[in-house]
């Protein structure tokens, strides 16, 4: 059992050299770790998709703006599942604004 789960770590080590991607934790199954600064929502009546960019800046000098949109990734899931999702994240985000502060957005809008 341990040299598989050996074999498995140099595995998801080997797909982090080649990706240039940094892994959430080192058991079999564990996904890339992903850093998103823009998100998509898209919503059907079987679906609500979740697409996630980081906006990255090209700039070489100061005042130049020149981003460019790096793809993440995509999640789907089920209008359930979403509901699901989106009252744990709220009450992670409302854990979090009890601890430090309320979290101020850039267009001070509340959610």
């Amino acid at each position: 059992m341990a040299a598989k789960k050996e074999r498995s770590k140099k595995s998801i080590a080997q797909v982090a050299d080649l990706t240039g991607m940094e892994y959430a934790g080192d058991g079999p199954g564990e996904g890339p770790l992903l850093y998103s600064n823009s998100v998509g929502v898209t919503v059907s009546f079987y679906d609500i998709q979740l697409r996630f960019d980081r906006v990255v800046s090209t700039s070489k000098q100061v005042g130049e703006a020149s981003n460019v949109l790096v793809h993440q990734g995509v999640v789907a899931m089920s209008p359930q599942h979403a509901k699901t999702f989106s009252a744990l994240l709220a009450r992670q985000i409302e854990a979090y604004e009890s601890e430090f502060g309320k979290i101020e957005t850039a267009s001070g809008a509340e959610a």
